[in-house]
This record gives structure tokens, C-alpha cells and sequence, in this order.
């Protein structure tokens, strides 16, 4: 069934409206908005009533306004939709911050992550890429004690990573060179998939001498394999809470939001500059008065990350997306 322009004019009014309070819209809030209309109560109560029918808004109580569903976002956000656009100072902000960010990519993340949650009020997740090919270039040991040593190391991808091993003696400042030594002439610039799952026979053999160098071999492989992983971040949760319409579903929103595989599955390998998720498109069982804003950010070497901003499906969707898709264009251009 073809939607009306009058139905449109009223379906854009409930979004906008609906996005404010939260509240379902009545007729006679409708008319003061839409007086260019210059139609009665009745007349917009029965086009109302219309939208309801065509599965575009929906009545939660019978003597209540309607809400639009998501199907009615989705018709908005497709048809309907005009961008709120970005001042001049908004821009200076986002470049300033994108150009600010940590250089290891892991503390640029939570970085970004933390200034999106506050900047929108809503919670944010964001998905780091994906480095098939990523090695760690350096490995630093560290004496931290008389039996600890700090393994450091460097990512082919930017990020330090370091881990604190403790040895089975009394480890001196020339055994952690040696050490250091081994690490990067065995394990520098070596893929994951290349190492062995078995210790190598050198530390063996130092094992069997009562020189466990096993602890910092390990925690250097451990960094190897990290390097390739995504990683995820995310902060705000606590906006999140704060919205009424979202009070039911507390625990499953506090579940995605500390799952890694559920954000990276929503945010990760963004093909398109954005893409809007609302209600059961987003495949969350339970939730279905929720929305997501994702966008593509790229990282050093052209890798591409993913970050979303969750909220209720009532979000400012034409505030959120060109301001969401601006920042990851300025940290593209920070990593360059």
C-alpha cells in the first residue's frame, strides 16, 4: 500500500516526537505540530490509524498515542530521514579529538570508544580490524625483580603488548639479554600459524638444566597470536539503563554489550560508509526496541574496524549517523 505525503508528514512527526520523550504521540499533540496540515483531530486520529494498519506505528494502550514500530524506523529511515548537518565547531572537535588518539591502535580504541558514549549519551562498541597477517617486530625483557621479568612486545599493526613472567631462579641482567636475544631471533616477525604448539628444544633443554625460560617463551607467543585477534571495547552501558523503554530488558542488554562475539558480529567488516539496524533486524533475541548505528574506521595499513552506537530504537538517528560517519573519516586520516 502506497504511503500518502499527509502520511508521511505524520509518520516523520511521530519519529521525531516519539525520539523526545519516549512517550506514544496523541492526536492532539499531532495537530499543534502539524498545523500546516490544517486538518482536524479526527482526520489525523483516522491517518493514524492507517500507519497503524500498515504496520508503521502501533498503540501500546488502547486510550494511548502510538509509537512507531520498527518497521515504521525503518520506512523513516529509507524515505523520510534528513541529516542534521555538522557546525564547523562540531568538526574542529571530532578532527581535534581523531588527531589526539593514542597511536597503538588498541588505546586509540578505547579512547574513541569512551569519547562517542559521552558525546552521544548512548553506549558504544567498536571492533578492531582483523590482522590475518599482523607479527610482533620486537621483543624487549625487562628485569622486574629477582625472579620477575616484563616481556614487551612491538605489533607490526602499532600496538605494545607486555606480560609479567615469573622464573623458577634468580634470573641476572645477563641472562635477560640472552633471553631478549632468543625472543626476537626465534620469535620476531614470525606468523601465528608457524609456531609450533610444542616448546622448542632449546628451552627444553634449559628446562632440564633447572632454567625454566618457559613462562616468558610462552607469554611471547601468547602476544603473537593476540596480535591477530579483533579486538573489542565498549563503554557507556550505563546510558543505556537510564532510558525507560530499555528497563526490561537490563540483563540481556548488559549480556551484548560485555559479549565480544555478539559485537563483533554486528559492527565488524562494515562494507558501506554506514548501515542502521533497528528492532529484529539486529537478530538479538528479546530485544527488539533497540537500534544500532555502525560505520567503517580505518586503522594503520587500511585495515577496517567497525564502530556502533547502541540505543533504543527512538534514537536521534539524524544527528547520530553523519556525525558518527565523520569521526571514523578523521581517524582514518589520523592513521594515515
Amino acid at each position: 500500500m502506497d504511503v500518502s505525503n499527509r502520511q508521511r508528514m505524520i509518520l516523520a512527526a511521530v519519529v521525531a516526537l516519539n525520539e523526545k520523550s519516549g512517550d506514544p504521540v496523541g492526536s492532539k499533540l499531532l495537530t499543534e505540530v502539524l498545523s500546516q496540515l490544517s486538518v482536524s483531530s479526527a482526520t489525523l486520529r483516522s491517518e493514524m490509524s492507517t500507519l497503524t494498519n500498515m504496520g508503521y506505528l502501533m498503540q501500546p494502550h488502547t486510550s494511548a498515542g502510538r509509537v512507531p514500530t520498527p518497521q515504521g524506523f525503518r520506512y523513516y529511515l529509507d524515505h523520510l530521514m534528513q541529516y542534521y548537518p555538522l557546525t564547523d565547531r562540531e568538526k574542529m572537535d571530532m578532527h581535534n579529538t581523531a588527531m589526539s588518539l593514542d597511536p597503538d591502535p588498541e588505546k586509540a580504541a578505547k579512547q574513541a570508544v569512551r569519547y562517542l558514549s559521552d558525546k552521544f549519551s548512548l553506549a558504544c562498541v567498536i571492533a578492531t580490524p582483523k590482522s590475518d597477517d599482523a607479527r610482533v617486530v620486537h621483543f624487549k625483557a625487562i628485569k622486574a625483580g629477582i625472579y620477575n621479568v616484563a616481556v614487551i612486545g612491538i605489533t607490526s599493526t602499532g600496538s605494545v603488548q607486555s606480560s609479567m613472567c615469573r622464573m623458577n631462579w634468580k634470573i641476572s641482567d645477563e641472562e635477560i639479554s640472552d633471553l631478549e636475544k632468543y625472543l626476537n631471533g626465534s620469535l620476531a616477525f614470525v606468523y601465528a600459524q608457524d609456531i609450533p604448539e610444542t616448546l622448542p628444544r632449546e628451552i627444553l633443554e634449559m628446562k632440564a638444566k633447572g632454567f625454566d625460560y618457559s613462562p616468558a617463551y610462552n607469554a611471547a607467543v601468547t602476544m603473537i597470536r593476540s596480535a591477530t585477534e579483533v579486538k573489542v571495547f565498549s563503554d557507556g552501558l550505563e546510558h543505556l539503563l537510564s532510558f525507560e523503554d530499555l528497563d526490561a530488558y537490563a540483563r540481556e542488554l548488559i549480556q551484548l554489550v560485555s559479549s565480544t562475539s555478539e559485537v563483533r558480529r554486528l559492527v565488524e567488516n562494515i562494507r558501506a560508509d554506514s548501515r542502521v539496524l533497528v528492532g529484529d533486524e539486529m537478530d538479538i533475541g528479546g530485544i527488539d526496541r533497540l537500534g544500532l548505528v555502525a560505520a567503517p574506521y580505518k586503522a594503520a595499513g587500511g585495515r577496517k574496524g567497525g564502530v556502533g552506537i547502541l540505543g533504543p530504537i527512538r534514537m536521534n538517528y539524524a544527528f547520530i549517523i553523519p556525525r558518527l560517519c565523520y569521526f571514523c573519516e578523521e581517524i582514518g586520516k589520523a592513521t594515515v
